[in-house]
């Protein structure tokens, strides 16, 4: 959507039609490649992804790498 918006209206001026003739295609790899993505604004979908996911702790996740690193040399030393 973001992209959709704020690049293929904002940044290349391909507008979406009207409601008795709707331009309802995607984006081609030329017109893709175009955009500039420094451009767009994220923020929205960052505040969702921010609110909606349980972000681990650094430490929590430092310990379960760990863990699976020490698992995996053990499985490697057995053999």
């Amino acid at each position: 959507q973001i992209v959709q918006q704020q690049g293929r209206n904002g940044q290349l001026h391909i507008g979406f039609g009207g409601a008795s003739s709707p331009d309802c295609r995607g984006i081609t790899v030329e017109e893709l490649q175009r955009i500039d993505f420094n451009m767009l604004d994220f923020t929205n979908f960052m505040d969702d992804l921010m609110k909606n996911q349980k972000i681990p702790e650094n430490d929590v996740l430092t310990n379960k790498t760990k863990e699976r690193i020490k698992e995996i040399m053990s499985q490697q030393s057995a053999q």
